[in-house]
């Protein structure tokens, strides 16, 4: 893909993966549909500063790791987000577009794309927390490729095992 468009973006599809991690499907699409979007915003030609908005969106993206319920591959949705970051960027490196009359001025900084819906990515950090609270008990570690993924820390997963130890005894005494 040497230029995204809406098409590219709608049509991509990715190997569903089951107990081994992927990323969560919900938060995949949702920064998808936040990309075609944008595209669906600049159909007259995008500018400079949109095109390099969009690339860093695609190449800041975090998703939330499944391992036992499906996701999407991670190395096909990397690849994707790849080639996303590459097309914006020689948008943004061809300078300012011809624009469609009534697109321009673009968005300033911060601003929200008229028609494109917020995207919120479960493990990304909330820009509306309360002051003082607390996320769920994880670590952020890279991934090598584009994108970061909010691991469960010890403490979850021996939680999670005792959570199952307590339901298979109930299960033993009942039967």
């Amino acid at each position: 893909m040497s230029e995204p468009t809406v098409e590219g973006v709608l049509h991509a599809r990715f190997r569903p993966t089951s107990f081994r991690e992927g990323y969560d499907q919900g938060d995949v699409d949702s920064l998808l549909d936040e990309v075609v979007q944008l595209l669906k915003a600049h159909e007259g030609g995008m500018p400079a500063d949109a095109a390099a908005a969009a690339a860093a969106l695609c190449e800041n993206a975090r998703f939330q790791p499944t391992k036992f319920r499906e996701g999407y591959d991670q190395d096909e949705v990397d690849d994707f987000l790849a080639s996303l970051v590459r097309g914006f960027r020689e948008i943004a490196a061809a300078g300012p577009a011809t624009a469609a009359a009534g697109q321009y001025p673009p968005p300033a900084p911060g601003q929200a794309v008229p028609g494109a819906a917020p995207i919120t990515v479960a493990g990304a950090p909330s820009t509306a927390a309360a002051p003082g609270a607390t996320g769920p008990t994880s670590t952020t570690t890279t991934t090598p490729g584009l994108i970061e993924s909010t691991r469960p820390s010890a403490l979850t997963h021996a939680l999670v095992a005792v959570a199952v130890l307590a339901v298979v005894g109930i299960l033993a005494v009942l039967l």
